[in-house]
């Protein structure tokens, strides 16, 4: 397994022309000049690509890839968009502010249950007209993104064959949510506006209170007197309720 500054040099820096390329209509159109896009899957294992090396290189330089709380197993993360700093470092904040004239980025993240997708949109700028920007392009910068993707599969392909593992590198901290976290399924604020938006039914709650103690499907079909397929159709709308992405995230709900 190659170390990560080769892995950047190989792919993020040789190919950042290629992604510049492929980002040429948001800055052409959108005034939204640079990316970061990354992929995390559940094994650990990580890509990366940007029109911004040098931005990725101080951010690797000042190892701020195994503190960021959003590098971490998908099942803690939800799906969604937030305008965040691209560090809670203050000194690397303060650093990227003055270097590369970043305050904020707009954060997309895609949770497929299996990986995530992280989409980082910056403008370097010190005034406030980014915010401005991305509320009146959302749409756009949503349909920019399965384009995004198409393009740069075969270079993500490539990456992976790679095996780099945050896994293996973060240890315990890749299993560790923060709730304070934008996006944090531990976020218990979200939690509680989910329930009291869509509160589960005493079925859900019944079969979800089942799983929790490790009953199986059938198990629970038997307990309650239900067919497993009515089981599994509960299931289903618990995990849409609460916004899970696969069965095993219902058990943070403990």
């Amino acid at each position: 397994m190659e170390e990560l500054d080769e892995l950047f040099e190989k792919f993020t820096t040789q190919h950042s022309q290629k992604i510049q390329k492929i980002c040429e209509p948001l800055r052409e159109h959108l005034d939204i000049s640079k990316l970061i896009y990354y992929r995390l899957d559940a094994d650990g294992t990580f890509s990366l690509f940007s029109n911004f090396p040098e931005l990725v290189r101080y951010y690797h330089e000042q190892n701020l890839h195994l503190t960021n709380p959003m590098f971490v197993h998908p099942s803690l993360l939800s799906k969604g968009s937030v305008l965040v700093p691209l560090t809670r470092n203050k000194f690397a904040a303060n650093e990227i502010r003055t270097r590369f004239l970043i305050t904020k980025v707009f954060f997309v993240l895609l949770n497929s249950g299996d990986r995530v997708e992280g989409f980082l949109f910056a403008n370097p700028s010190h005034d406030d007209s980014f915010a401005n920007i991305i509320a009146q392009n959302m749409e756009l910068l949503y349909k920019f993104i399965p384009y995004f993707q198409d393009e740069v599969n075969p270079l993500v392909r490539k990456m992976r064959d790679k095996k780099f593992n945050l896994l293996k590198i973060k240890g315990e901290k890749f299993w560790n949510a923060d709730p304070t976290v934008p996006l944090s399924k531990k976020n218990p604020r979200a939690k509680e506006f989910l329930k009291e938006l869509f509160p589960l039914s005493n079925r859900e709650m019944q079969c979800l209170d089942l799983y929790l103690r490790g009953e199986t499907s059938q198990s629970t079909a038997a307990i309650l007197g239900l067919s497993q397929r009515t089981v599994e159709s509960y299931f289903e709308s618990i995990k849409q309720k609460l916004n899970c992405s696969s069965k095993s995230d219902l058990r943070q709900y403990r």
